[in-house]
Formats: C-alpha cells, sequence, structure tokens
C-alpha cells in the first residue's frame, strides 16, 4: 500500500500493482484530477509529484528537463509520476500530487 495525498490534500491509502508507473496508480484509483493529460509520455509535468522521505533512484535527464520547463514550482523531491515505476521496496512510500492549478 502506498499514500497518495491528491491535489484537493485529501489522503488516500492505496494498493499498487508492483511494476506499474506512479500515474497508472493515481489514474487507476480514480485521483487524475488533471494529471497526465500527456498520457504518461514524461511531456507536461502535470503528474508532478513530491516523494515524501523516500529515495527513489536517480532523476533522468528527460524527466530533469520536463521538470524544469513545466513545472511552476519545483522542490528537491519533485518527480513526475509517468517516470516512477512501483516496487515492492516503496510499500508505505507518501507521494503528494503538486497542485499547481
Amino acid at each position: 500500500m502506498i499514500t497518495i495525498i491528491d491535489k484537493l490534500g485529501r489522503t488516500n491509502d492505496v494498493d499498487f500493482n508492483i511494476g506499474e508507473t506512479l500515474l497508472t496508480c493515481i489514474v487507476r484509483n480514480n485521483l487524475n484530477h488533471g494529471v497526465g493529460i500527456c498520457g504518461g509520455c514524461c511531456d507536461c509535468a502535470t503528474c508532478h509529484v513530491r516523494v515524501n522521505g523516500n529515495s527513489l533512484n536517480p532523476i533522468n535527464e528527460e524527466e530533469d528537463a520536463t521538470l524544469d520547463a513545466y513545472a511552476l514550482n519545483r522542490y528537491d523531491d519533485s518527480r513526475l509520476g509517468c517516470q516512477i515505476r512501483l516496487t515492492e521496496k516503496m510499500d508505505g512510500y507518501k507521494f503528494t500530487i503538486v497542485n499547481e492549478d
């Protein structure tokens, strides 16, 4: 189970499938209000999330460039949900969808 804080600030504890992207999990759980409009192509930053207190694989060049170009506010823990592939070790992780509306 992971925790996703949606754009309205609501806490959602959801099950996830190993190997799916965080964006896919967000959509599957109907938490995608305006999230992932490019379809998960790392092209828009609408799936901008903060990863609270957890470490992930290092950010890739494309994700870094997309966040620089499109995120209104960027944080040390900013990532794109479409680029986070969920693994077994992420059980208990908390992700906050950044509300940049």
